[in-house]
């Protein structure tokens, strides 16, 4: 004679699954917001000056690419992170220093190549995240029109945390 399970006992393994599963999340810091959701597809385009295809989540973060090329130029990573933008850069390779960005969530910093002047990272602190800007591709330099315009959109972006 077959055994069977009582309703009841099914139901309180399929709960028990849920509050597993939701707590799981809750205790990963799953919450923060989908690195694709920072930049809308048509800031990236007006950043970059091209169309882009849409933002694609990898395990580095949102990578936007222009369309007809293969790498990202850029990146966006976002974390629960309370840090100063600056204490989150750390320590830098011979090349590249750290400036600051005024008005760009509650402090920013941009990684500067000193012989080229050009902007590779940013890194923008806004309450309890911490965003990362890759753009190596971008040749931004830290004085020019095109930081200034990018810095302006990033502002926007930050204002969604």
């Amino acid at each position: 004679m077959k055994s069977r399970k009582s309703p009841w006992v099914s139901m309180g393994i399929f709960v028990f699954l849920i509050f597993s599963s939701l707590m799981w999340k809750a205790w990963a810091g799953d919450d923060k917001p989908q690195n694709c959701s920072l930049f809308t597809q048509k800031e990236v385009a007006e950043i970059m000056g091209k169309a882009v295809k849409p933002g694609e989540e990898t395990a580095l973060g949102c990578g936007w690419v222009p369309r007809g090329e293969t790498l990202s130029y850029l990146t966006v990573f976002i974390k629960a992170d309370s840090r100063t933008a600056k204490k989150a850069v750390g320590t830098l390779q011979a090349g590249f220093k750290v400036i600051d960005v005024s008005g760009v969530g509650d402090d920013a910093v941009a990684v500067v190549e000193k012989s080229s002047q050009e902007v590779t990272d940013m890194y923008v602190h806004k309450g309890k995240y911490l965003v990362r800007l890759n753009m190596p591709f971008l040749e931004f330099t830290a004085t020019g029109k095109k930081f200034k315009k990018f810095r302006k959109i990033a502002q926007k972006a930050v204002n969604r945390l």
